[in-house]
């Protein structure tokens, strides 16, 4: 997973492109992803692979993710060691060289990420239809995409899987959430037929 999204960030296509979505469905615990081989990924390194310095050709492009994982557990249940080993000194040092780069942004700008759960909770799902969160994302924007941003979008999802939720469980509850370090507004516009 770490490795295609290393890849995928790195196409050379991106230049013709105005924005870059990103969908992760898969297992999770606290703040790593668990791919088919059962290897945790860390989901700010997931999202460091579209940055500014790793992406430099979605630079001032709407990155938008949309990740159906689990987020509960233990903090600490999974051992997984940093690329390269990084003292606070290097680190410091690493963040001095970088913010005197000629970037015109914080590397990490033009991101929204939008999680099924928050931190330590389940992301449920249908026995027969999936994913609570998806099926609101797909009904939500596709019902208002065409005057809405995606935030307002997304909170309209936040309020539907709350209450679809608990409607349909027995004392449980999930919650998404979203992080926005979008600089600007980002409307879909699915179409002109749409807006009248």
């Amino acid at each position: 997973m770490f490795t295609a999204a290393k890849n995928f960030a790195k196409n050379v296509e991106h230049s013709h492109y105005d924005s870059c979505i990103v969908v992760v469905l898969t297992h999770g615990e606290y703040d790593h992803l668990l791919g088919c081989d059962e290897k945790g990924v860390n989901i700010n390194r997931f999202l460091q692979c579209f940055n500014t310095i790793n992406a430099p050709l979605l630079t001032g492009k709407p990155k938008l993710f949309f990740i159906q994982a689990c987020r509960g557990g233990n903090p600490y249940s999974l051992s997984i060691p940093p690329e390269s080993p990084t003292t606070p000194e290097q680190l410091v040092t690493k963040r001095l060289s970088q913010s005197l780069s000629p970037t015109i942004q914080p590397s990490e700008a033009d991101m929204i990420i939008a999680f099924a759960t928050t931190p330590n909770d389940f992301a449920w799902r249908h026995e027969m239809n999936g994913s609570y969160f998806i099926q609101s994302v797909c009904a939500i924007f596709s019902k208002y995409s065409a005057n809405e941003d995606i935030c307002q979008l997304l909170t309209r999802v936040n309020r539907q899987v709350a209450k679809t939720y608990q409607l349909c469980a027995d004392g449980y509850e999930q919650n998404p959430e979203f992080v926005n370090r979008l600089q600007k507004q980002f409307y879909f516009f699915p179409g002109i037929q749409n807006l009248q």
